[in-house]
This record gives C-alpha cells, sequence and structure tokens, in this order.
C-alpha cells in the first residue's frame, strides 16, 4: 500500500510540474469541454421591409435556400491570414458555429499570440467573415448576396462564451439582371439537385509582401519584425505647411476609448472588378459599390500624439505600426456533379488584422505603439496618394489666425457626408505591395483602404484638434479619392435612398 501510496504521489507531483511547465497546453485541454459559439439568426425581409422569416421560425420560404461561408481571420504569425472555418447550407434560419475544428484552432492561436504581449481577457476580439447567397431554388437566380464582418472573443469562445447576431437581409424577389454572368444565368435547379457558391481568395497581400517581392529599399525603414511577423509604420495623420509666408501648424490625434479601438473592414462587389481594372477601369466598376463590411475589435487601448509648430514647407506626419491587410477574391459555382465554375464575379477586402501594443502593468491597458516623423512622406506612398487619376485635392475651409478646428468637425463636415464612420483611412502603404504582386490591382489599393473609426453611435473614440499658430490665413485641403463609397439605408427604409459620399485616400492635410 505504501508502495501504491508513493507512486500515486509521485505522478500527482509530475503532473504539477508538466501543468506549471506548460501553461499554454494546460489552458488549451482544460477548456475543451466547454466550447463556446458563433451563431447568426437570419432574419429575411421582402421588398418593402415586411418579414418573411422571424428569430422563432424554424423555416424559410420553400423557393429560397441560402448557402453560407464562413471565414475566420488568422493570428499575424499565420501566412494564410484568413481561413475558411464553415461551408454549407443553412439548415432553417440559424447558422452555429461552434468553437471546434478550424475556428478552435484560430482563436487558439489568437490567445498564444497575445499571451506574448501581456494579459489576454475577453475584452480582445477578432472578426470572422460571414458570406451569404440567398438563392432562388425555381429560378436559379442568386437574388441577394451577403459578406460582412462580425466579431467574437477568441478567449470567451474557448471558455464556453456564446455570440449572437441577428442578420437582418432584404430579399428581393428577383436579383438585377444588369452584370449578371452567363454562368448565373444558366443555374437551374433539376430535380432536387443545385450546386452552390463560394469565394475563393486569389490575391493576399501583407506588409511581409513587402519582403517576399524584395521592395526598394526606403520600404525597409518602414518595416518592423514583431511577434513572428512583419508590420509596416502607417500614417494616421499628415501636415504639409505648403507655402511661404505661412503660419505654423499644429495638429494632434488621440484614441482614449474606454472599450475598443475600432478597425473598420471595407468591402467591394462587382462583375468582372479584375477584368475591368486590366481593361483601364481604374475603379474596376466598383464606384458607388464600396461598403463598409463591420468592425474588427481590439482589446482596451490608448494612443496620442501631437504634430507641434509644422512650419512653411515642412511636412510632418504621425504614425503606427499595423498591419493592413489587402485581400482580392473570385467567386465560384460548384455544380450537383461537383464542376466548379468562376463566376466572373470579384470581392475585395480590406482590413487591419493587427496593431503592435505594449502592456502597462501600472495602468492595466495597451499602448499602441507609434510616434511621430518630420519629414516627408516615404516615396512609395507619396506616389499613390498624388496620383492624379485616382485622387483630387478638395478645399475644406480656412483657419484664421490663432484659431483652432475640431479634427472632429472637420471631418464629419467635409469628409463623412453619410455619418458612415469612416475618417481615418490607412490602405494606401500596401499599394507598393500591391504592385509587385498585381500591378492592376493598385489603383483598388490607393482608393479603397481600412480605416479607424472616428466614433460608434454616440462615442467619439478618436479625438484631436488643429490650429493655426501665426497671424496668417491658412487654406486647409484633403487629398480625397475620386471613388464612391455607398452606404445603404436601414433594411426597413424601403422608400430610403442610399448615400453616397467620398473619402481620403490617406489623411493627408494640406495648408497653403
Amino acid at each position: 500500500m505504501r508502495a501504491i501510496g508513493r507512486t500515486a504521489l509521485t505522478l500527482a507531483s509530475l503532473l504539477i510540474v508538466l501543468a506549471l511547465m506548460l501553461p499554454t497546453a494546460s489552458y488549451v485541454i482544460a477548456q475543451q469541454s466547454k466550447a463556446g459559439a458563433i451563431v447568426f439568426h437570419l432574419e429575411l425581409y421582402d421588398e418593402r421591409g415586411r418579414p418573411i422569416t422571424s428569430l422563432g421560425a424554424l423555416s424559410k420560404p420553400a423557393e429560397l435556400e441560402v448557402f453560407a461561408q464562413v471565414y475566420a481571420i488568422t493570428p499575424p504569425d499565420d501566412p494564410d491570414v484568413l481561413k475558411e472555418v464553415h461551408k454549407g447550407k443553412v439548415r432553417g434560419v440559424t447558422l452555429r458555429l461552434e468553437a471546434r475544428g478550424a475556428l478552435r484552432d484560430i482563436a487558439e492561436g489568437w490567445v498564444r499570440f497575445e499571451e506574448k504581449r501581456g494579459p489576454v481577457t475577453r475584452d480582445s476580439e477578432r472578426a470572422v467573415q460571414l458570406n451569404l447567397w440567398i438563392i432562388n431554388k425555381t429560378s436559379g437566380e442568386v437574388v441577394q448576396r451577403v459578406s460582412y464582418y462580425y466579431t467574437y472573443s477568441p478567449k470567451g469562445i474557448l471558455e464556453g462564451e456564446e455570440r449572437a447576431y441577428k442578420v437582418k437581409i432584404a430579399v428581393p424577389k428577383k436579383a438585377k439582371g444588369a452584370g449578371q454572368s452567363e454562368i448565373e444565368a444558366d443555374i437551374r435547379v433539376a430535380d432536387g439537385c443545385y450546386g452552390y457558391f463560394y469565394w475563393k481568395p486569389v490575391y493576399r497581400i501583407t506588409p511581409n509582401t513587402y519582403v517576399q517581392a524584395g521592395g526598394p529599399p526606403e520600404v525597409y525603414d518602414h518595416l518592423l519584425w514583431r511577434d513572428g511577423t512583419w508590420y509596416i509604420r502607417t500614417p494616421l495623420l499628415t501636415i504639409y505647411n505648403a507655402y511661404r509666408p505661412s503660419s505654423p501648424i499644429s495638429a494632434s490625434i488621440t484614441y482614449k476609448s474606454d472599450k475598443y479601438t475600432w478597425f473598420y473592414v471595407t468591402i467591394g462587389i462587382d462583375f468582372e472588378v479584375e477584368k475591368k481594372l486590366k481593361n483601364g477601369d481604374v475603379t474596376g466598376g466598383l464606384s458607388g459599390k464600396v461598403y463598409l463590411g463591420g468592425k474588427s475589435l481590439d482589446m482596451k487601448v490608448r494612443f496620442g500624439e501631437i504634430l507641434s509648430n509644422v512650419q512653411s514647407w515642412e511636412e510632418a506626419y504621425i504614425w503606427i505600426w499595423a498591419r493592413p491587410v489587402y485581400v482580392f477574391y473570385y467567386e465560384y459555382y460548384v455544380d450537383c456533379l461537383g464542376y466548379e465554375t468562376y463566376t466572373g464575379r470579384d470581392k475585395v477586402d480590406f482590413f487591419v488584422q493587427d496593431v503592435v501594443k505594449t502592456y502597462d502593468s501600472q495602468l492595466k491597458v495597451y499602448y499602441i505603439e507609434g510616434g511621430v516623423r518630420r519629414e516627408p512622406l516615404p516615396s512609395f506612398i507619396r506616389d499613390w496618394i498624388f496620383n492624379s487619376t485616382l485622387t483630387e485635392y478638395v478645399y475644406t475651409y480656412t483657419l484664421g489666425p490663432n484659431q483652432a478646428r475640431l479634427l472632429s468637425d472637420f471631418l464629419k463636415t467635409y469628409v463623412d457626408t453619410c455619418s458612415a464612420d469612416f475618417e481615418v483611412p490607412i490602405g494606401p502603404v500596401l499599394a507598393t505591395a500591391v504592385r509587385r504582386i498585381a500591378a492592376h490591382l493598385v489603383s483598388l489599393s490607393v482608393m479603397i483602404g481600412p480605416s479607424i473609426s472616428w466614433g460608434e453611435s454616440e462615442t467619439v473614440y478618436v479625438e484631436g484638434v488643429i490650429k493655426n499658430e501665426g497671424q496668417y490665413y491658412e487654406y486647409l485641403y484633403i487629398r480625397q479619392s475620386k471613388l464612391s463609397y455607398r452606404k445603404d439605408p436601414p433594411w426597413w427604409c424601403f422608400w430610403c435612398s442610399p448615400c453616397y459620399y467620398k473619402v481620403p485616400v490617406s489623411l493627408y492635410i494640406e495648408s497653403r
């Protein structure tokens, strides 16, 4: 008995030692029995905003079939950027993604990645991309496509947290025929046998692409290797005091969120985007068809910098280390025999995968790493911001001597005319990398980019000031994209029209 007791004690001690040596592994094992889930409840409405399903309904109209594909954004040290975690028919009106298989692996990867920086909490949220195709089984038409981003907590989902979303979708009786490809028009349902659609990533472009493609030497001064991957110095706010004599200009930008910093996703879908780009349409047919596709959240963070007294003919900018990402997709149709065909539809997504942060253990808050550079923007950024085919100068307002304006007033009045929460674009830094992989996509990389949002509802997450520090009047201009963005009215407002607006390709402000 004593021998058995000593053996049991030795085994218990060994298990304790192993648990201390392998905290990550023990955490994963301990949580396997408590898997959480992301749940999507589909609510379908007709063209007049009347519900054709409800949250409590167990079925949808018999003539409709819904097919879903879900991608999850991976941690920055994973070269795939995003991975498919679900593909299949939606049975009834509910899609439930449990934290198993690929989704669980990605959630665990995020937890391990964030543990390198500091404590991991449920405040840290990451994104999944939900793609839906609503098909009329009688005609075979795709009457609606949906591509949205939704968030979840990697730590939470591993600990049994369940996140539920209502996905409200307007379903027209018939798809709009304009731009419909032959393959879409020929789809028919026979004997209950019909196929499905999916998005296939063709180009994945990140700061790592600069290194892989052998970018110009100056690019490497703007790259940082951290936590197993590359980040790029990303301008948030640039001031150029263009003429002499002129007054010194000061500016500041601050994130003071007690909850989250919000990084938006830009989504554009159209027919033969790539073909149009190759044929000289610099917008790829996407003007007026680019949307904000949801949010990708990050944990509690702080950031603040000041550009003080930018003198005549001087340029300076505030920047952060970030990982903006560009993904370009082809849409494929797979018939009931398993043969797949490119439909002619293309999609482009821009989002911020991550930013470099350091943890303050005393204040229990993360700080975004960044700073100020009192020098011109690097040429690989300037070349694309100032491409006259894609962008233009727009006068905003005049600052009198010693006058100051809130950055929020400036943006809401002259940029965010649709209240679309799209105010601090940071996408053009990918232009050189895109050029080296697929030159015809460069224009999209300039005009469509991820952004740091100004606010959500009434809560302002980004603050700042622009001030004229001298005696001369200063005329302020921004560099704006010629591409129109689109904000659709609420799903229930069937009598409302879309709102179209334009955004700066970078928050580049010039004083003249």
